[in-house]
Order: C-alpha cells, then structure tokens, then sequence
C-alpha cells in the first residue's frame, strides 16, 4: 500500500488480490480540443473503487514519463465526490502542459455511472484548464475503459 500527499488530500493505491480484470479491454481513447488538438489511447488503466464509486484512476504506462498522454483521477471521499482530474496530452511535456480541473461534487461532464456495470467512464466536453496559463483551456471527449479494477 503507498501513501502519497497531492493538494492536501491522502492518495492511497493499493495492489494485491482485490484486483479484478474488467469486462471489456479495448482501448480507451479521449479527444481533446482548445488550447491543443488531438486524440490520446490509454491502454492501461486501473480504477478504484469505493462503495461503488470510482475514487481512483490511473495510467499505468505513463508513471514515470515526462511525456503525455498522463491521466490521473481521484476522489476525496468515497461517495465519489471532491473530484480531482489532471491530463497531460500527448507527446506534450506534463512541466508545460498539465491541464486540471476539480470540483467539491463531481466534475461536469464526467459520467462515472456505469463503472460498476461495464467498466466505462464518458467524457462530454470536460473543461480543463492549464494552472500555469490562465488562457489555456482544454475540453475532452470520449470514453475511457478500466483495464483492471481495485474495490
């Protein structure tokens, strides 16, 4: 288990026998627009539940790198809410190219529903913003699938 402090909140990830392979593993795909233009695939990606909400969401492949596609999610309590997404596009450094957004509730556009069903979070015109540029915006679209879920 990996404790790690991001924005005042405890992040919390865990591996061990709760890992469950999700019913479809085809490759998760976003398109962004805005401020940059292009599509991003993620192929790894583990989610987290609690209660069944999603809480947690990360690339696998992507720890690690300077370079995008980076996306990372995460939930303050476990009914889902106080939302937190960060992206980094792709083949954009994530120092010069963060985009976030966050919400005490949950983030609109972000339609966690069906995570318990199938596996799948809907991006509808999610607006990000680039902390380091107050002009920078980005919006996604698209569907992400769990290649693995933790509950």
């Amino acid at each position: 288990m990996i404790f790690a402090l991001f924005a005042g909140f405890v992040v919390i990830c865990t591996s061990g026998n709760a890992e469950a392979k999700s019913p479809s593993s085809k490759n998760s795909l976003l398109h962004y627009s805005g401020a940059l233009a292009g599509s991003a695939s993620f192929n790894a990606l583990n989610c987290t539940l609690r209660s069944g909400h999603l809480v947690g969401l990360g690339d696998y492949a992507a720890i690690g790198k300077s370079t995008g596609p980076n996306i990372t999610f995460f939930a303050a309590h476990d009914d889902g809410t106080g939302q937190h997404l960060g992206f980094v596009p792709t083949g954009k450094n994530q120092q010069h190219f963060y985009f976030n957004t966050r919400a005490t509730d949950t983030i609109t556009g972000l339609d966690t529903t069906q995570i318990t069903n199938n596996g799948t979070i809907t991006f509808k015109h999610v607006e990000l913003h680039n902390p380091g540029a107050t002009h920078d915006r980005l919006t996604l679209s698209g569907t992400l699938r769990c290649t693995s879920i933790t509950r």
